[in-house]
């Protein structure tokens, strides 16, 4: 747990990073690279924190089998994928592996109120 919370500030100092070089208009070498997407990414308040307002507590990343979890191709893919999950706020988003949300793998709405509340 210990070493995730590592990765996650580190990756979190490498994402300002890359905003302060795209606006101080530095170009970007390669559109694909890590530190870049986790500058474009866009973020929820249900992602986990550092990336959102939502304690991890001891729910899996999206990596860690989420069946919603499209890993990208290539070296990308060990860190990034889109979600497909249609009742999670990420649908169709750009998720780093780590970004997590609380509808992981099976969990799905019991009523049509939660299901709306899940896509604000």
């Amino acid at each position: 747990m210990a070493e995730i919370k590592r990765r996650q500030r580190a990756f979190a100092l490498q994402r300002k990073a890359a905003v302060e070089r795209i606006n101080l208009g530095e170009p970007i070498q390669d559109p694909c690279e890590h530190v870049h997407l986790l500058a474009i990414m866009h973020r929820r308040a249900t992602d986990y924190e550092p990336y959102g307002e939502t304690d991890r507590g001891s729910r899996e990343d999206c990596s860690c089998g989420c069946r919603f979890y499209i890993e990208l191709r290539g070296e990308l893919g060990r860190d990034w994928g889109v979600c497909a999950n249609p009742i999670s706020p990420r649908c169709g988003l750009l998720t780093f592996e780590h970004q997590g949300c609380n509808w992981f793998a099976d969990k799905m709405p019991n009523t049509q109120t939660e299901c709306q509340e899940a896509r604000k």
